[in-house]
């Protein structure tokens, strides 16, 4: 993935959808910006961006 290629709205946010690999249920969706990717995938983990607390969040640590 190339992170440069995406494009972030104003607030260097964008959109992400979590889904279930064989149903294509849709579980969560929810904002991360540059730094929440990176974490995502360096971690292996699931890192968002709170818009309401202004700070990351790593699912499933809260």
């Amino acid at each position: 993935m190339n992170i440069e290629e995406l494009k972030f709205d104003e607030n260097g946010l964008i959109p992400a959808v979590v889904q279930d690999v064989q149903s294509r249920e849709v579980l969560t969706v929810a904002y991360m910006n540059e730094e929440s990717i990176r974490l995502t995938l360096e971690k292996g983990e699931t890192v968002f961006y709170s818009r309401s607390r202004s700070e990351l969040w790593h699912k499933g640590a809260t």
